[in-house]
């Protein structure tokens, strides 16, 4: 349609100012030329783009598939029996978490596994948020305030064996998915006030 407008305004302007004669059909032809030439131009940047836009989009609900799907395996790992169990565990231990945890050979005792549980599953919770599978405030809004309780009966333990072990990345994430969530809980926090 738009190659059309162009090639009759084009022709339209050329005889409605110049006397056309036989000499002049050369400057008719090449408006016409002109004027198919940009069509044909749109058809192909179109014909290309359209595809693009149309991958760019399946990305984009293949990732938001994805990050559902996680979200999903999450929920039915934070609600399985163990990790209740776990939970229940830890919540009596409460704030003696990381003495119980840092116990001599508390690790050959099943009871190690369960207390840790909970940490394991906030470490993979943060894996998921800095690789991107899931969003901060997804997780914020899925498991925040279990990540801010659970974190300080864990942290001292955390770096006692980052110490010990001399390694940084143990709980990194857990670490790290923990002082985000914080960020952004006292970043909701002052927008709300504002609000108010």
């Amino acid at each position: 349609m738009l190659v059309v407008i162009l090639t009759g305004l084009g022709v339209a302007s050329y005889i409605g100012f110049v006397q056309l004669d036989p000499t002049e059909w050369t400057g008719l032809a090449t408006w016409i030329y002109v004027g198919l030439t940009l069509g044909i131009l749109i058809v192909l940047i179109y014909a290309a783009w359209a595809p693009l836009r149309s991958q760019a989009k399946a990305r984009d609900e293949e990732t938001k598939t994805r990050r559902a799907e996680y979200m999903i395996h999450l929920s039915e790992r934070w609600s399985s029996p163990f990790l209740i169990a776990s939970r229940k565990m830890i919540n009596k231990v409460g704030n003696q978490l990381s003495q119980t945890l840092l116990q001599d050979k508390v690790e050959q005792r099943d009871e190690f596994y369960n207390l840790t549980a909970v940490a394991i599953f906030f470490e993979d919770l943060g894996i998921a948020v800095a690789k991107d599978w899931i969003g901060l405030k997804e997780a914020y809004d899925f498991l925040g305030p279990s990540v801010l309780w659970y974190y300080p009966l864990y942290e001292s333990y955390i770096d006692a064996v980052q110490k010990k072990r001399n390694d940084k990345n143990i709980f990194k994430y857990f670490k790290l998915l923990a002082k985000r969530i914080e960020l952004l809980q006292r970043d909701l926090e002052s927008q709300q006030q504002r609000v108010n």
